[in-house]
């Protein structure tokens, strides 16, 4: 059968059918409370017995991170360590940026659409068929944490990488017996609240023993240079430290069962051991790909914005503390020559976590927010030369319940008045400080941050047209700061035609 969506169905439905049903298992955009967290978690054993994922689950050898900040990129890179090394991978991460495959990897790439109809339909039958009035189909991502594991038993991988979702003691992803090794990314102040900020704290907190691990910067290559980083960003040196750690540490301890293993694995940690890189290990950090994080696309038909050509990076920041790492990021992207004759300018896209129209969670002052966002720019001397806020496409697209789609089908559209909240914040409060920071010859005054429906296009009038592109016949090199949403990362990426593969 051919899918509409393109592709082919063994299963003879369609893929759309097939998201339909995935975005029903979203019951309520807020987070339960602790006895529903708790209930549910209790329940996965007993999903996983229902489809035989029990008896199934113990081929696994898994490697489980977790923490605040980094988890996805510190998985990603122990993935890349471990694929060159040799090893069949599979890899679980949340949430996607545009395909809801982006959530499971086999050596690095989604799996194929019939790998996943395949296995979707075999766990939801199996689930419906099993279900009660007490205990029905779990939930979204408790349902794609078991997909995910049923693929990897059936893809036979050697290793899983295992990223959490949202955290804790009754987080789905701790329904895996005995990983064979643990990671805690960086934390922020809310998990410090409940682990405690002390290392000794947090290990009483999660009972087990933990250690700190050295940043990628304290080792050399084998030749004595520095190791490179195929994702941007100072702290991306802390994850990849962790990264590098988790990646040795799981082939020590499932090599000592291997005797054609323990040789090479023994040399490779020799090798650590003295302050370097394994060349294997070099290779998967500069070749490791995240999509999204401080991301180069180059365009040839703009998608936003009508410029001849153009280049975008992007990044996303929910938080202060984000906004803050974002900045720095941000600010050391290099307008490059890459392309001949380019003019580099730099634009925001906005939508501040809590913002997306259902603000279930608690929303972050927007005055403290986007103030210290502007100002961080301002002071490494970045100027902002367009702002825009929007509702991430994404939150009113296939991540939709039937609640969702009855409450935003009036002819009113979504409630923009959150994204009209910062965009008055942003005129008052930031705007002047750009304007102070090396506005665009000519130019003396922003025009106003647009607040954008949900799917439309940006159109430039005549004075972004002045401020974002001086010569619409130069080619034009275009640095996006994507904050507020990862959802609205893939959202920018989806309209650039440079979707995640």
């Amino acid at each position: 059968m051919v899918d509409p969506k393109g592709g082919s169905s063994s299963t003879g439905r369609s893929w759309d059918e097939l998201l339909a049903t995935l975005g029903s298992l979203i019951a309520f955009r807020k987070r339960a409370d602790a006895n529903g967290w708790r209930d549910a978690f209790e329940n996965m054993p007993v999903y996983m017995q229902r489809i035989g994922l029990d008896k199934e689950i113990d081929s696994l050898s898994i490697i489980h991170v977790a923490g605040t900040k980094g988890k996805g990129s510190t998985c990603a890179m122990v993935e890349s360590i471990l694929r060159q090394s040799g090893y069949r991978t599979g890899l679980f991460t949340s949430p996607h940026l545009i395909d809801v495959r982006e959530r499971v990897r086999i050596n690095g790439e989604m799996v194929s659409k019939d790998v996943f109809e395949s296995h979707f339909w075999d766990c939801y039958n199996k689930l419906e068929a099993t279900s009660t009035p007490t205990m029905g189909i779990p939930g979204y991502f408790r349902f794609l944490t078991i997909l995910a594991l049923r693929i990897f038993v059936s893809q036979q991988v050697d290793v899983v990488i295992l990223e959490v979702g949202v955290g804790g003691r009754v987080d789905a992803t701790n329904a895996i017996p005995s990983p064979v090794v643990c990671g805690i990314t960086s934390l922020g102040l809310d998990h410090i609240d409940q682990l405690g900020d002390t290392i000794e704290e947090c290990a009483r907190a999660v009972d087990t023993s933990l250690e700190v691990v050295s940043p990628l910067d304290s080792f050399k290559t084998i030749s004595g240079g520095v190791p490179q980083l195929g994702i941007g960003g100072k702290h991306q040196l802390i994850n990849a430290g962790l990264a590098v750690r988790l990646a040795s540490t799981w082939e020590k301890v499932t090599s000592a069962s291997s005797t054609n293993k323990s040789a090479i694995v023994g040399t490779r940690l020799d090798t650590l051991g003295r302050g370097l890189l394994p060349p294997v290990y070099e290779l998967g950090l500069a070749n490791v790909a995240w999509p999204g994080r401080s991301q180069i696309v180059a365009v040839h038909e703009f998608a936003v914005l009508p410029f001849p050509d153009s280049v975008a990076g992007s990044t996303g920041a929910r938080t202060l503390t984000d906004s803050i790492v974002a900045v720095d990021d941000f600010a050391v992207l290099p307008m490059t020559d890459s392309v001949a004759g380019s003019t580099g300018t730099r634009a925001l896209t906005d939508s501040v976590a809590g913002s997306t129209g259902a603000r279930a969670c608690r929303a972050p002052d927007p005055s403290v927010l986007l103030t210290s966002l502007a100002s961080g720019l301002a002071g490494r001397n970045v100027h902002i030369s367009g702002t825009f806020f929007v509702l991430p496409v994404s939150q009113y697209g296939v991540l939709k319940n039937k609640k969702d789609a009855s409450s935003t089908s009036s002819t009113d559209g979504p409630d923009l008045s959150w994204q009209r909240t910062l965009q008055q914040v942003w005129q008052e409060h930031c705007a002047p400080i750009m304007m102070a920071v090396n506005p665009p010859e000519g130019v003396t005054s922003l025009p106003p941050a647009p607040v954008c429906r949900q799917g439309s296009r940006i159109k430039a009038d005549r004075s972004y047209m002045g401020v974002l592109a001086p010569s619409l016949t130069a080619l034009v090199q275009l640095q996006v700061l994507v904050t507020g949403s990862l959802y609205l990362v893939g959202d920018v990426l989806g309209m650039l035609g440079n979707a995640p593969h």
